[in-house]
């Protein structure tokens, strides 16, 4: 009898089975001042993968902080909307 293991690719963050034990690693190595490319080379080093089988990147370890904290987009915390007031509709004298 033969045995494999067999990666099968997800669709997302979020089905990969250790999907927040990345993220919070991610997060921490990020705070102590890692690079993108420094984290992915330690992810690729300890046999993580992406969820689509593909080694990490700068990119997507910058992908996995974003989707990982939705308060951040494209590096930047996200601010709430400001709410607008609206103009109060002017009588206009028939």
């Amino acid at each position: 009898m033969t045995k494999n293991r067999v990666r099968r690719p997800v669709r997302a963050w979020s089905q990969l089975t250790d999907g927040a034990v990345l993220r919070e690693r991610v997060r921490q190595e990020h705070a102590t001042g890692w690079t993108s490319r420094r984290i992915a080379e330690n992810l690729n080093a300890t046999g993580h993968r992406t969820p689509w089988g593909k080694p990490f990147t700068a990119a997507s370890v910058r992908q996995l902080r974003t989707r990982g904290d939705p308060q951040v987009i494209n590096g930047r915390r996200r601010r709430p909307k400001k709410k607008r007031k609206r103009a109060a509709a002017a009588a206009v004298p028939h």
